[in-house]
Protein backbone atom coordinates (compact mmCIF):
# COMPACT_ATOMS: atom_id res chain seq x y z
CA UNK A 1 0.00 0.00 0.00
CA UNK A 2 1.02 3.62 -1.26
CA UNK A 3 0.20 6.33 1.41
CA UNK A 4 -0.31 9.81 0.11
CA UNK A 5 3.22 11.34 -0.55
CA UNK A 6 2.20 14.17 1.67
CA UNK A 7 2.11 11.42 4.81
CA UNK A 8 5.98 10.13 3.82
CA UNK A 9 8.19 13.29 4.65
CA UNK A 10 5.38 14.65 7.65
CA UNK A 11 7.04 14.69 10.85
CA UNK A 12 4.30 13.42 13.73
CA UNK A 13 2.85 16.24 15.70
CA UNK A 14 4.26 15.63 19.23
CA UNK A 15 2.35 15.99 22.74
CA UNK A 16 4.51 16.05 26.23
CA UNK A 17 4.25 13.11 27.56
CA UNK A 18 6.66 12.08 30.47
CA UNK A 19 6.27 9.02 33.12
CA UNK A 20 7.82 7.86 35.77
CA UNK A 21 9.72 4.37 35.42
CA UNK A 22 9.19 3.88 38.94
CA UNK A 23 5.87 5.10 39.70
CA UNK A 24 6.47 8.36 41.39
CA UNK A 25 3.62 10.67 41.05
CA UNK A 26 4.93 13.65 38.72
CA UNK A 27 3.22 17.23 39.11
CA UNK A 28 2.71 17.40 35.49
CA UNK A 29 3.04 21.35 34.56
CA UNK A 30 3.77 20.75 30.71
CA UNK A 31 0.12 20.32 29.34
CA UNK A 32 -1.60 23.53 30.64
CA UNK A 33 -4.40 21.22 31.64
CA UNK A 34 -6.65 22.69 34.70
CA UNK A 35 -5.45 21.88 38.37
CA UNK A 36 -8.73 23.33 39.85
CA UNK A 37 -10.83 20.88 39.20
CA UNK A 38 -14.54 20.93 37.04
CA UNK A 39 -17.42 22.65 37.60
CA UNK A 40 -19.35 20.76 41.22
CA UNK A 41 -22.31 20.49 38.81
CA UNK A 42 -20.13 18.12 36.34
CA UNK A 43 -18.36 16.07 39.16
CA UNK A 44 -21.78 15.27 40.55
CA UNK A 45 -23.38 14.67 36.88
CA UNK A 46 -20.65 12.36 36.57
CA UNK A 47 -20.65 10.91 39.46
CA UNK A 48 -24.83 10.12 39.59
CA UNK A 49 -25.62 9.18 36.16
CA UNK A 50 -24.08 6.58 34.14
CA UNK A 51 -25.77 6.88 30.28
CA UNK A 52 -26.85 4.04 28.26
CA UNK A 53 -23.67 3.52 25.91
CA UNK A 54 -25.81 1.35 23.30
CA UNK A 55 -27.51 4.64 22.38
CA UNK A 56 -25.78 7.02 19.87
CA UNK A 57 -25.53 10.88 21.04
CA UNK A 58 -26.63 13.77 19.39
CA UNK A 59 -25.29 14.19 16.54
CA UNK A 60 -26.27 17.68 15.75
CA UNK A 61 -25.26 18.62 19.63
CA UNK A 62 -28.80 20.54 19.88
CA UNK A 63 -28.73 21.27 23.83
CA UNK A 64 -25.07 21.81 23.60
CA UNK A 65 -25.24 24.58 20.89
CA UNK A 66 -28.05 26.45 22.52
CA UNK A 67 -26.34 26.22 26.38
CA UNK A 68 -23.22 27.97 24.43
CA UNK A 69 -25.26 30.58 22.41
CA UNK A 70 -27.22 31.50 25.33
CA UNK A 71 -24.22 32.10 27.66
CA UNK A 72 -22.50 33.95 24.86
CA UNK A 73 -25.10 35.73 22.92
CA UNK A 74 -24.69 34.16 19.54
CA UNK A 75 -26.63 32.31 17.04
CA UNK A 76 -27.21 28.56 17.89
CA UNK A 77 -27.57 27.73 14.22
CA UNK A 78 -23.75 28.82 13.97
CA UNK A 79 -22.16 27.26 16.72
CA UNK A 80 -20.83 23.89 16.18
CA UNK A 81 -18.91 21.30 18.05
CA UNK A 82 -16.26 18.77 17.62
CA UNK A 83 -13.91 15.98 19.63
CA UNK A 84 -11.45 19.01 20.70
CA UNK A 85 -11.04 22.05 18.72
CA UNK A 86 -8.39 20.56 17.04
CA UNK A 87 -11.00 18.54 15.12
CA UNK A 88 -12.54 21.74 13.93
CA UNK A 89 -9.61 23.30 13.06
CA UNK A 90 -8.81 20.16 10.73
CA UNK A 91 -12.27 20.39 9.68
CA UNK A 92 -12.03 24.04 8.36
CA UNK A 93 -8.44 22.85 6.86
CA UNK A 94 -10.24 20.72 5.11
CA UNK A 95 -12.46 23.70 3.68
CA UNK A 96 -10.26 25.78 2.54
CA UNK A 97 -6.86 24.24 1.62
CA UNK A 98 -5.78 21.53 -1.20
CA UNK A 99 -2.85 22.03 -3.30
CA UNK A 100 -2.10 24.78 -4.74
CA UNK A 101 -3.33 27.12 -1.88
CA UNK A 102 -1.76 28.34 1.34
CA UNK A 103 -2.25 29.36 5.24
CA UNK A 104 -0.77 31.77 7.32
CA UNK A 105 0.15 31.35 11.03
CA UNK A 106 2.57 33.19 13.28
CA UNK A 107 6.11 32.14 13.58
CA UNK A 108 5.17 30.49 17.20
CA UNK A 109 1.45 29.93 16.80
CA UNK A 110 0.31 26.59 17.48
CA UNK A 111 2.07 24.19 15.73
CA UNK A 112 -1.11 22.13 14.72
CA UNK A 113 -1.84 25.10 12.29
CA UNK A 114 1.12 23.78 10.08
CA UNK A 115 -0.07 20.49 10.45
CA UNK A 116 -3.38 20.53 9.14
CA UNK A 117 -2.24 22.78 6.64
CA UNK A 118 -0.26 20.26 5.31
CA UNK A 119 -2.30 17.42 5.94
CA UNK A 120 -4.47 18.98 3.46
CA UNK A 121 -1.51 19.83 0.99
CA UNK A 122 -1.66 23.16 1.48
CA UNK A 123 1.67 25.66 1.96
CA UNK A 124 2.11 26.94 5.38
CA UNK A 125 4.25 29.87 4.99
CA UNK A 126 5.32 31.09 8.46
CA UNK A 127 4.66 35.76 9.67
CA UNK A 128 7.98 36.31 11.78
CA UNK A 129 6.65 38.11 15.46
CA UNK A 130 7.92 40.74 17.46
CA UNK A 131 9.28 39.96 20.68
CA UNK A 132 7.50 37.14 21.26
CA UNK A 133 4.17 38.67 19.79
CA UNK A 134 1.90 38.25 16.72
CA UNK A 135 2.55 41.06 14.45
CA UNK A 136 -0.24 41.96 12.06
CA UNK A 137 2.01 44.06 9.68
CA UNK A 138 3.95 40.60 8.95
CA UNK A 139 1.09 38.68 8.91
CA UNK A 140 -0.44 40.85 6.08
CA UNK A 141 3.13 41.00 4.19
CA UNK A 142 3.03 36.99 4.22
CA UNK A 143 -0.78 36.83 2.46
CA UNK A 144 -0.36 36.01 -1.11
CA UNK A 145 -2.66 35.76 -4.29
CA UNK A 146 -2.92 31.98 -3.35
CA UNK A 147 -3.55 32.42 0.45
CA UNK A 148 -6.98 30.73 1.71
CA UNK A 149 -6.51 30.87 5.59
CA UNK A 150 -4.47 32.10 8.09
CA UNK A 151 -4.60 30.57 11.87
CA UNK A 152 -3.81 33.05 14.67
CA UNK A 153 -4.31 31.85 18.19
CA UNK A 154 -5.01 34.32 20.54
CA UNK A 155 -4.08 34.51 23.52
CA UNK A 156 -0.80 32.64 21.62
CA UNK A 157 0.90 29.43 22.65
CA UNK A 158 3.27 28.63 23.58
CA UNK A 159 4.21 32.83 23.99
CA UNK A 160 1.26 33.67 26.05
CA UNK A 161 1.00 37.18 24.39
CA UNK A 162 -2.28 39.14 23.70
CA UNK A 163 -3.10 40.98 20.51
CA UNK A 164 -5.72 43.20 21.49
CA UNK A 165 -9.08 44.14 19.76
CA UNK A 166 -8.15 46.61 17.72
CA UNK A 167 -5.49 44.54 16.26
CA UNK A 168 -7.64 42.02 15.49
CA UNK A 169 -9.81 44.08 13.69
CA UNK A 170 -6.84 46.14 11.87
CA UNK A 171 -5.91 42.56 10.09
CA UNK A 172 -9.25 41.85 8.94
CA UNK A 173 -10.00 44.85 7.54
CA UNK A 174 -7.01 44.31 5.31
CA UNK A 175 -7.29 41.09 4.55
CA UNK A 176 -8.94 40.02 1.02
CA UNK A 177 -12.47 39.45 1.48
CA UNK A 178 -11.62 35.60 0.55
CA UNK A 179 -9.34 34.75 2.72
CA UNK A 180 -10.59 33.48 6.06
CA UNK A 181 -9.77 34.52 9.35
CA UNK A 182 -9.47 31.74 11.87
CA UNK A 183 -8.95 32.46 15.43
CA UNK A 184 -8.39 29.71 17.55
CA UNK A 185 -9.27 31.22 21.41
CA UNK A 186 -8.35 28.06 23.30
CA UNK A 187 -6.92 30.31 26.22
CA UNK A 188 -9.46 33.61 26.13
CA UNK A 189 -11.51 32.84 29.31
CA UNK A 190 -7.95 33.55 31.02
CA UNK A 191 -7.50 37.38 29.85
CA UNK A 192 -7.61 39.64 32.59
CA UNK A 193 -11.32 41.28 32.19
CA UNK A 194 -10.13 44.69 31.55
CA UNK A 195 -7.97 43.58 28.58
CA UNK A 196 -10.50 41.03 27.12
CA UNK A 197 -12.50 41.71 24.31
CA UNK A 198 -14.73 39.54 22.62
CA UNK A 199 -14.07 38.86 18.67
CA UNK A 200 -17.95 36.30 18.10
CA UNK A 201 -19.23 39.67 16.28
CA UNK A 202 -15.77 39.24 13.54
CA UNK A 203 -18.08 36.10 12.14
CA UNK A 204 -20.58 38.04 10.94
CA UNK A 205 -19.02 39.90 8.04
CA UNK A 206 -18.67 36.06 6.46
CA UNK A 207 -15.14 35.13 6.75
CA UNK A 208 -13.46 35.13 10.20
CA UNK A 209 -14.38 31.89 12.75
CA UNK A 210 -13.56 31.59 16.25
CA UNK A 211 -12.71 28.19 17.80
CA UNK A 212 -12.91 27.73 21.36
CA UNK A 213 -12.40 24.51 24.07
CA UNK A 214 -13.63 22.89 27.24
CA UNK A 215 -10.12 21.61 27.40
CA UNK A 216 -8.34 24.58 29.94
CA UNK A 217 -10.60 26.58 31.89
CA UNK A 218 -13.35 24.37 32.01
CA UNK A 219 -11.08 21.52 32.89
CA UNK A 220 -12.84 19.05 30.44
CA UNK A 221 -9.62 18.09 28.53
CA UNK A 222 -10.50 14.30 29.43
CA UNK A 223 -13.64 14.79 27.65
CA UNK A 224 -12.45 16.30 24.70
CA UNK A 225 -15.49 18.83 23.27
CA UNK A 226 -14.15 22.12 21.35
CA UNK A 227 -16.76 24.54 19.86
CA UNK A 228 -16.70 26.75 17.33
CA UNK A 229 -18.72 30.35 15.85
CA UNK A 230 -18.55 30.58 12.06
CA UNK A 231 -20.37 32.75 9.49
CA UNK A 232 -23.22 30.95 7.77
CA UNK A 233 -21.58 29.69 5.12
CA UNK A 234 -18.84 28.16 6.63
CA UNK A 235 -21.37 26.08 8.96
CA UNK A 236 -23.48 25.11 5.97
CA UNK A 237 -20.41 23.46 4.23
CA UNK A 238 -19.06 21.88 8.06
CA UNK A 239 -22.51 20.37 8.15
CA UNK A 240 -21.55 18.89 4.92
CA UNK A 241 -18.01 17.04 6.22
CA UNK A 242 -18.95 16.68 9.71
CA UNK A 243 -17.75 13.16 11.67
CA UNK A 244 -21.32 11.69 12.78
CA UNK A 245 -21.09 11.12 16.42
CA UNK A 246 -17.70 12.38 17.27
CA UNK A 247 -18.70 13.66 20.65
CA UNK A 248 -19.79 11.26 23.51
CA UNK A 249 -23.30 11.65 25.08
CA UNK A 250 -21.60 12.16 28.52
CA UNK A 251 -19.14 14.66 27.01
CA UNK A 252 -21.46 16.88 25.77
CA UNK A 253 -23.50 16.33 29.11
CA UNK A 254 -21.03 17.74 30.77
CA UNK A 255 -19.59 20.41 28.52
CA UNK A 256 -23.33 21.65 28.95
CA UNK A 257 -23.05 22.16 32.53
CA UNK A 258 -19.72 23.70 32.59
CA UNK A 259 -20.78 26.15 29.99
CA UNK A 260 -23.30 26.72 32.43
CA UNK A 261 -21.54 27.43 35.75
CA UNK A 262 -19.90 30.71 34.60
CA UNK A 263 -19.38 31.41 38.60
CA UNK A 264 -16.66 28.37 38.21
CA UNK A 265 -15.18 29.76 35.25
CA UNK A 266 -14.63 33.04 37.02
CA UNK A 267 -13.11 32.02 40.34
CA UNK A 268 -10.74 29.89 38.03
CA UNK A 269 -9.63 32.64 36.24
CA UNK A 270 -8.93 34.39 39.50
CA UNK A 271 -7.23 31.69 40.68
CA UNK A 272 -5.08 31.09 38.12
CA UNK A 273 -4.44 35.39 37.27
CA UNK A 274 -3.00 35.04 41.00
CA UNK A 275 -1.03 32.18 40.74
CA UNK A 276 0.48 33.07 37.49
CA UNK A 277 1.44 36.62 38.67
CA UNK A 278 2.80 35.88 41.96
CA UNK A 279 4.77 32.81 39.67
CA UNK A 280 6.20 35.32 37.50
CA UNK A 281 7.61 37.90 40.04
CA UNK A 282 9.15 34.71 42.01
CA UNK A 283 11.16 33.56 38.26
CA UNK A 284 12.12 37.71 38.10
CA UNK A 285 13.58 37.79 41.52
CA UNK A 286 15.66 34.32 40.76
CA UNK A 287 17.00 36.21 37.44
CA UNK A 288 15.24 34.86 34.99
CA UNK A 289 12.83 36.56 32.07
CA UNK A 290 9.33 35.28 32.36
CA UNK A 291 6.69 36.48 30.23
CA UNK A 292 4.18 38.35 30.82
CA UNK A 293 1.10 36.09 30.19
CA UNK A 294 -2.86 36.31 29.54
CA UNK A 295 -2.99 32.32 29.45
CA UNK A 296 -2.54 29.61 32.42
CA UNK A 297 1.48 28.76 31.78
CA UNK A 298 4.40 31.43 31.73
CA UNK A 299 6.82 31.49 29.16
CA UNK A 300 10.34 31.75 30.35
CA UNK A 301 13.93 32.53 28.94
CA UNK A 302 17.14 31.67 30.56
CA UNK A 303 20.76 32.96 29.95
CA UNK A 304 21.32 29.91 27.20
CA UNK A 305 20.10 26.50 25.89
CA UNK A 306 22.34 24.64 28.39
CA UNK A 307 20.67 26.36 31.61
CA UNK A 308 17.57 25.65 30.41
CA UNK A 309 18.49 22.45 29.31
CA UNK A 310 20.31 21.96 33.12
CA UNK A 311 16.96 23.56 34.89
CA UNK A 312 14.57 20.97 33.22
CA UNK A 313 16.65 18.22 34.08
CA UNK A 314 16.87 19.29 37.99
CA UNK A 315 13.18 19.79 38.28
CA UNK A 316 12.16 16.72 36.53
CA UNK A 317 14.74 15.04 39.30
CA UNK A 318 12.04 17.01 41.81
CA UNK A 319 9.07 15.27 39.87
CA UNK A 320 8.11 18.57 38.04
CA UNK A 321 7.42 18.01 34.93
CA UNK A 322 7.72 21.06 32.46
CA UNK A 323 7.65 22.11 28.68
CA UNK A 324 11.20 22.32 26.29
CA UNK A 325 10.47 24.57 23.82
CA UNK A 326 12.77 23.15 21.04
CA UNK A 327 10.37 22.28 18.52
CA UNK A 328 9.57 26.44 18.44
CA UNK A 329 13.74 26.51 18.49
CA UNK A 330 12.82 28.16 21.92
CA UNK A 331 15.72 26.23 23.02
CA UNK A 332 16.56 28.95 25.64
CA UNK A 333 12.99 28.95 26.97
CA UNK A 334 11.08 26.90 28.88
CA UNK A 335 7.21 26.83 29.67
CA UNK A 336 5.56 26.44 33.18
CA UNK A 337 1.87 25.90 33.35
CA UNK A 338 0.23 27.44 36.01
CA UNK A 339 -1.29 24.68 38.95
CA UNK A 340 -2.87 25.30 42.29
CA UNK A 341 -0.99 28.53 44.36
CA UNK A 342 0.92 25.53 46.58
CA UNK A 343 1.91 23.69 43.38
CA UNK A 344 3.13 26.67 42.24
CA UNK A 345 4.83 27.86 45.16
CA UNK A 346 6.90 23.66 45.15
CA UNK A 347 7.76 24.58 41.84
CA UNK A 348 9.41 27.90 43.21
CA UNK A 349 11.30 26.63 45.89
CA UNK A 350 12.34 24.18 43.53
CA UNK A 351 13.64 26.29 41.15
CA UNK A 352 15.59 28.27 43.90
CA UNK A 353 17.06 25.29 45.04
CA UNK A 354 18.15 25.08 41.51
CA UNK A 355 19.74 28.29 41.43
CA UNK A 356 21.35 28.08 44.54
CA UNK A 357 23.73 24.53 43.77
Amino acid sequence: MKPRATFQNLPPFELSSVTDPDGEELLQLSKNESMHGVAPGVADYLRQNVLNPSLYPDHDFTSLRHTIAQTHGLDPERVWCGAGSTTLLYFLATLYLEAGRSAVSSQYGYQYFQMATKLNDGQANIALESDLTVSVDNILAAVRPDTSMIFLANPGNPTGTYLPRAEIERLRDNLPDDVLLLLDEAYSEYVDEERYSANFDLADRGNTAIVRTFSKVYGLAGMRVGWGYFPEETMQLIRQVKIPNAVSSLSTAAAEIAMVDQAHVARVRALNRVAREQFTDQLEELGLAPIRSQTSFVLCKFASAAEAKDCYAFLRNEGIVIRPMGMYDLNDHLRFSIGTAEQMDRVAHALAAWRSQ
